[in-house]
């Protein structure tokens, strides 16, 4: 029941209106779209308690948004993270998922930028933050970030969606020097674990458009 009660509050923070959530024991043979990604990733991880990430290339949409249509598809309760999200992807090859040196579980799907996580960052300094979200925030707002987001015509969707998670008891306090976006994200997901979301599309003028999230077990 936790699980389900944890993909009901992600259906919540992620403004899924679509297709039903996914059961307990995340067994759905139906094609999966857009919203039903980010679900199928972390409701794979969450169940087997590996943090991770996902990172995406999907399409703008009218209103500013970021949708996809990327074919997912079930996954089996016995594989590992690994297994499950492959046999989930087996129909998708724009959708690649591996284990890293760390352990986490990367996620990669379509022609994706990586421009803006690789961005080196000088220093970084975590202020005991009690939430991934107000961690991720103090990370992408950097005057390093946004003066890079800005020469490089890329602008948030929306840079933190959802509510602020409750407190569990750890605080992120650290500085870090030298790091890259995607080490800086990694570090947030050592205090908190969980999978952080990168989405991007780029719209017709040419500008990219790049959303963040956090989803914390």
């Amino acid at each position: 029941m936790k699980v389900v009660l944890f993909l009901e509050i992600l259906v919540v923070m992620l403004g899924c209106t679509g297709p039903k959530p996914l059961q307990q024991k995340d067994h759905e043979e139906s094609e999966m779209t857009a919203s039903n990604l980010v679900r199928r990733v972390v409701s794979t991880l969450a169940g087997r308690g590996r943090s991770g990430s996902l990172a995406y290339e999907g399409v703008c949409t009218s209103n500013e948004g970021i949708t996809d249509s990327f074919r997912v598809g079930s996954t089996e309760p016995a594989d590992s993270p690994v297994q499950a999200l492959r046999h989930a992807f087996a129909n998708e090859r724009r959708l690649s998922v591996k284990e890293d040196a760390s352990g986490r579980i990367r996620v990669v799907g379509g022609n994706l930028h990586t421009d803006l996580l690789d961005l080196r960052i000088s220093q970084i300094s975590f202020h005991s933050e009690e939430n991934p979200r107000d961690a991720m925030a103090n990370l992408v707002t950097l005057p390093q970030v946004k003066a890079y987001m800005q020469s490089h015509r890329i602008h948030f969707v929306n840079a933190m969606n959802g509510l602020a998670p409750m407190p569990k008891g750890a605080h992120l306090m650290t500085t870090l020097k030298n790091i890259t976006v995607y080490e800086g994200l990694d570090r947030i997901a050592q205090t908190f674990p969980g999978v952080w979301i990168y989405g991007e599309c780029t719209d017709t003028s040419g500008e990219r458009l790049i959303d963040f999230t956090f989803i914390e077990f």
